[in-house]
């Protein structure tokens, strides 16, 4: 579990997961999702909401098959590690 959190913390792959996530929320996200007249008087407020949901988005798709995955390889470490702490091999 340390490995994971330096993994994801870790400031030389913290610049390519986020143009990762960027990426991929660019793929669902094109365009402004403000009203026109809104983002004209905003326009740092535009910026900010693209992007951020942008990357939001593409974490969401990475995340989600990433933590059910962990999920099944913990469960199966912890069940291995118990049958051989009981002798069960």
């Amino acid at each position: 579990m340390a490995f994971m959190a330096t993994w994801v913390s870790n400031p030389l792959t913290l610049v390519p997961l986020y143009w990762l996530f960027e990426n991929i929320g660019s793929l669902f996200i094109s365009g402004s999702i403000l009203s026109p007249d809104t983002a004209a008087a905003w326009p740092i407020l535009q910026f900010v909401t693209s992007g951020t949901l942008k990357m939001l988005l593409g974490s969401l798709f990475i995340a989600t098959p990433m933590a059910i995955l962990s999920y099944f390889v913990v469960y199966r470490l912890a069940k291995l590690n118990l049958m051989r702490h009981q002798g069960v091999t």
